[in-house]
């Protein structure tokens, strides 16, 4: 916004406040935000129309402005953002829910893509966080099974059950091994 439209509004709010006597001055502060949020409109439909009435110059432009703008001035717009970040997380976090919300099946879809082409990367960085934090992991793992007794007993009872013969054939082998061994001594 302008100085000029500042100096207008404050111009216009003094001149309600003396012709009303300050009866309704509350009320116009109130308006404020609208009747500011109404000159941006109008400003960005006055852009709007430009550009669309000179695409080649308002695009080609502005990029290549943009592009510089953002070389020369890196580091400041750097600092504007996370001053802005640290300042807005709540909204910034409800436009990422929002849109998430609306774009929940492609992310998906490509989350799913990038953990399939990097799964050895992704094993990497688990092992190491193992590695580094075994006292963690252990942690948890009790927890899970301690939550999930039924679920891990049902599980072995099934595994038990589909693979009886291997078990049942190597009880026996040892057993076997284990008589050859004390026969020898």
């Amino acid at each position: 916004m302008s100085a000029l439209f500042h100096n207008d509004f404050d111009r216009l709010l003094k001149l309600r406040m003396q012709s009303h006597g300050g009866v309704d001055v509350e009320k116009f502060r109130e308006s404020a935000g609208k009747i500011r949020q109404a000159e941006l409109a109008k400003g960005r439909e006055r852009n709007a129309r430009y550009r669309a009435a000179h695409p080649e110059l308002a695009n080609e432009y502005n990029r290549e402005a943009q592009r510089k703008y953002r070389e020369t001035h890196k580091e400041a717009i750097s600092e504007r953002m996370k001053a802005y970040r640290l300042s807005h997380k709540a909204q910034i976090a409800e436009r990422f829910r929002q849109w998430y919300h609306e774009n929940r099946e492609t992310c998906l879809e490509q989350q799913a893509k990038w953990r399939e082409e990097n799964r050895d990367r992704i094993r990497e960085y688990q092992r190491k966080y193992r590695d580094a934090n075994p006292e963690k992991v252990s942690e948890k793992n009790r927890k899970w099974r301690e939550a999930h007794k039924d679920e891990q007993r049902a599980y072995q009872r099934e595994w038990y059950l589909k693979n009886r013969e291997k078990i049942l054939a190597k009880r026996k082998a040892r057993a076997e091994a284990k008589e050859t061994e004390n026969g020898e001594d």
